[in-house]
């Protein structure tokens, strides 16, 4: 299987584990050359703040999250998104993640 192939798949597979999330399940794959350095997928959190305020969910993006896990310098990033019916949808970064990317 060739590797951004197998990156997709990968990426598809952390979406799948997406937890706590309704609209859709997005997973991020951070590679660099062969090897994939880090995995996240989006999912929600009670965070106290919000719940004072009346918020009960807050929305952790998995862009956000993998960047996160390692130092993406010099990395590629593969993203894929399944929507709450199975199928899979194509969207661009929110306006926070594409920051975190560029």
């Amino acid at each position: 299987m060739a590797r951004p192939q197998r990156f997709f798949e990968k990426a598809i597979e952390v979406a799948r584990l997406s937890h706590g999330v309704r609209r859709a399940s997005v997973g991020a794959v951070l590679t660099k050359g062969s090897r994939i350095l880090a995995t996240a997928s989006n999912y929600s959190k009670n965070i106290p703040a919000n719940l004072e305020l009346g918020n009960q969910r807050h929305s952790i993006h998995a862009e956000e999250a993998v960047l996160k896990l390692c130092n993406p310098e010099g990395a590629t990033l593969w993203v894929a998104r399944i929507m709450a019916n199975g199928s899979m949808g194509c969207s661009r970064p929110c306006p926070y993640c594409q920051k975190d990317i560029a």
